[in-house]
């Protein structure tokens, strides 16, 4: 799925959260078709869609949907691979999960030069924020990242060190919220 197919879904669902009636039909075209499946009504056309919404908006002013959920239909006779034909029509509501939370650094190795502009490129999906520590390898250190350490570069493991034997104290330490992070 694209990322603007993602956004126009994520708009359609806050609209729908706020019970914004007009944004929420600012997405439908005059020839829409709105089935409520748990309920087993259906509304034809711009006006009677709107209106249909409303009155479910009146009757559960506080109704919120979360999570995803897709309806799939498959028409009868479809032809599949090796011949095989779908003898009735197949209809189903899925649960879609969720992206699983991700944080990523997109570099290979933990150190930065000494020089340059000393950013971390990082990907993060569906956190809240990143607390981070940065220290400084002191002086005359450094070779023990090699000589001390076993495992890949990015990720050292000291048989007799720590890193506290290698750094300074933090030279700083924070807290990165995402923009829309409420917490």
């Amino acid at each position: 799925m694209s990322d603007s197919t993602r956004e126009l879904i994520a708009a359609y669902d806050e609209a729908w959260n706020r019970q914004d009636l007009d944004a929420l039909c600012a997405f439908h075209t005059d020839d829409v078709v709105f089935e409520n499946h748990t309920a087993g009504e259906r509304a034809e056309g711009a006006a009677a869609v709107r209106a249909h919404i409303g009155g479910i908006f009146e009757r559960w002013p506080s109704l919120r949907f979360q999570g995803r959920r897709l309806y799939v239909a498959v028409q009868k006779n479809l032809k599949a691979f090796g011949g095989y034909v779908l003898a009735d029509t197949f209809q189903a509501i899925v649960e879609v999960p969720e992206y699983p939370k991700m944080l990523r650094i997109l570099q290979n190795g933990a150190l930065l030069a000494a020089s340059g502009d000393h950013k971390v490129p990082v990907i993060a999906r569906d956190i809240p924020g990143v607390r981070y520590e940065i220290g400084r390898v002191l002086p005359g250190q450094i070779q023990h990242l090699v000589t001390q350490s076993s495992g890949e570069f990015a990720r050292p493991r000291y048989q007799i060190l720590c890193r506290h034997d290698l750094t300074d104290q933090p030279q700083a330490r924070g807290f990165i919220c995402s923009e829309d992070s409420s917490g």
